[in-house]
């Protein structure tokens, strides 16, 4: 038989697993916001000679099927301009695992939430959630 040491001031081991496990992580979130921070720089007025008078196609929205509309077309040497809504993106962006953190009503999403819920999302407020 084992014996669990003792811990200080009548803490459980679970809740010191539990604080190390929610350090490392907020820990390993910020490292890569520091140093990915120049991963997601764009500097969208780099080329502002490049902008034409006119443009064979204008395709709004470069989702999955804007963008591979306005390449195709311009792989056959139109003049396509392709338009996204919304203001540079911000560093959490160009980070996968980061997605979450921009979730929620920040300037990353349009803000839609679910209808309220009469069955469900009990935990939340409102029984309202912020759709992604």
């Amino acid at each position: 038989m084992t014996r669990q040491p003792k811990l200080p001031r009548g803490r459980s081991m679970g809740v010191q697993k539990l604080f190390t496990k929610a350090f490392l992580w907020v820990l390993v979130r910020v490292a890569a916001v520091i140093f990915l921070k120049d991963a997601g720089k764009h500097d969208y007025d780099i080329y502002p000679s490049t902008v034409l008078q006119e443009y064979d196609f204008v395709v709004v929205g470069s989702g999955s099927a804007g963008g591979v509309v306005a390449a195709r077309l311009a792989e056959t040497g139109w003049q396509v301009l392709l338009l996204e809504a919304g203001d540079t993106p911000p560093y959490a962006s160009t980070v996968p695992g980061l997605a979450p953190v921009l979730l929620g009503y920040t300037d990353a999403d349009w803000g839609y939430e679910t209808v309220p819920q009469r069955h469900g999302l009990d935990a939340f407020e409102g029984n309202v959630s912020a759709l992604a």
